[in-house]
């Protein structure tokens, strides 16, 4: 499409805004469209696509979804500046939501602002927010940034704060594997199946039992144990005969 052609989608879509200025759809597609009119200097597209994109912000100013989403737009605009002061406004809105200091967190992580990154991450669990579920998501998110250890720190701390909840030391079991600390994961797995409470529950434990001493070469050797407690309880039943 040419620059004219642009030119006259755009005057389309500010004709269709001024009927229905709030319409999400309708002005994400319309800053997109300004983004592709290369009759204008980058700067000036990006500068125009935004000011049409914080209509949307504008339209609802308490809404940590719409901040979110627009900071997403102006983020694939390679907008750093103006992604990040929405991600933070999500967060400032909805400050008892982890999910907003989740996106946050994984941007600047994208941008290679590993300490800012990790900072807010762990404001996910501080203070009042130090739950067993939001030390399980912050374990969650750190281990999948490669930060592991830190992990299963909180972790660890869901399980003794939650004791009996099944999920928990699943979890820790999985990250402990993933560290190659088999046999805590063993224990954890050992937790983890006092606190099943249906078949399925079982043979999740049991999978990942089998999938640990695999990967620390226990598994023969504890076929071998589990044999000879086996004959050894024939031999008994048969001296009662």
């Amino acid at each position: 499409m040419a620059g004219k052609q642009y030119g006259k989608g755009i005057e389309q879509y500010e004709l269709l805004a001024k009927n229905d200025p709030n319409n999400p759809d309708l002005l994400r597609e319309w800053g997109r469209l300004i983004l592709k009119d290369t009759s204008r200097s980058e700067a000036d597209r990006k500068q125009a696509a935004g000011a049409v994109w914080r209509k949307l912000v504008i339209a609802r100013p308490q809404d940590s979804l719409t901040a979110t989403q627009v900071a997403d737009l102006f983020r694939q605009s390679e907008l750093a500046d103006e992604a990040l002061e929405l991600y933070r406004k999500a967060v400032e809105l909805s400050p008892e939501s982890p999910q907003y200091r989740e996106y946050l967190g994984e941007y600047l992580h994208t941008l290679k602002r590993k300490d800012e990154a990790l900072a807010v991450w762990r404001e996910m669990a501080s203070g009042k927010k130090r739950t067993s579920e939001n030390l399980a998501r912050l374990a969650e998110v750190l281990s999948g940034f490669g930060y592991l250890e830190e992990g299963i720190t909180h972790i660890l701390e869901a399980c003794q704060l939650a004791d009996d909840e099944f999920k928990y030391p699943l979890k820790a079991a999985e990250l402990l594997s993933r560290a190659e600390k088999y046999d805590e994961a063993l224990k954890q797995l050992d937790q983890a199946e006092k606190l099943s409470d249906s078949p399925e529950n079982v043979e999740t434990v049991l999978a990942q039992r089998i999938r640990n001493l695999q990967l620390g070469d226990r598994l023969e050797a504890q076929i071998d144990l589990l044999q000879k407690e086996l004959a050894g309880a024939k031999d008994k039943a048969a001296d009662k005969t």
